[in-house]
């Protein structure tokens, strides 16, 4: 079955540490699909697992504009505007765990990482996905940016919940604009199974309801 990223339920966080504070990247712009079968037991590895993750480069914020600037100085992010991230093996760990093997690229540079993995089903056939994993920025030919006496360490740790949906099941769609930044508020409809109703059954059109995003890491 391929699922797809829903972004408002799904979130990255990234945490560097610093010589004054911790630096925190959040985003929601989290695109991708995952081909999966899923059993009462978990994920049927018996079954090839495919997955691609999408993050724009752009999107890697922390809030603090000369942070920001920085950042996007150092991603380059006209050059590489997307970090990407390919699935390319999972074993079991036994129970919802997983073992997962990926290569990332970014910032022009591929390498392959491992990390271990969670991966549940909800009763509405949707997946939620979340593992945790550290890089070392120097990997990826980003030198640890310095600001007048902040010193940036290289390790960050990467965290990501995605919560994935049977792609034909649902459709998201911006209808509302708000805010200074021209944000988008976005409603979720479940509108496949109506769709593929006979007219004379199909009676009143599905609830309509938004699913808020997680508030950060535990």
């Amino acid at each position: 079955m391929r699922y797809r990223i829903v972004p408002e339920r799904s979130r990255l966080w990234a945490w560097a540490r610093s010589s004054l504070h911790l630096i925190e990247v959040e985003t929601g712009a989290i695109h991708g699909v995952i081909d999966a079968q899923m059993t009462k037991e978990g994920l049927d590895l018996s079954f090839p697992t495919r997955s691609e993750i999408e993050v724009p480069s752009q999107a890697l914020k922390t809030g603090n504009f000369l942070y920001d600037r920085e950042l996007a100085r150092q991603l380059e992010v006209t050059r590489y505007p997307t970090v990407r991230g390919v699935l390319t093996r999972v074993s079991g760990l036994g129970g919802l765990r997983y073992q997962v093997r990926a290569r990332l690229f970014l910032h022009g540079v591929e390498r392959e990482l491992e990390a271990a993995a969670t991966l549940s089903q909800a009763h509405d056939q949707s997946l939620l996905l979340e593992g945790e994993q550290t890089i070392d920025m120097r990997d990826f030919a980003l030198n640890p940016p310095r600001f007048l006496m902040l010193k940036v360490y290289p390790q960050v740790r990467v965290r990501m919940r995605i919560w994935r949906v049977p792609r034909a099941e649902v459709v998201l769609t911006p209808h509302r604009a708000h805010g200074a930044e021209g944000r988008f508020e976005t409603t979720t409809i479940a509108i496949a199974e109506w769709v593929g109703t006979p007219l004379g059954n199909r009676g009143k059109f599905p609830s309509v309801g938004g699913a808020a995003p997680p508030t950060g890491p535990a």
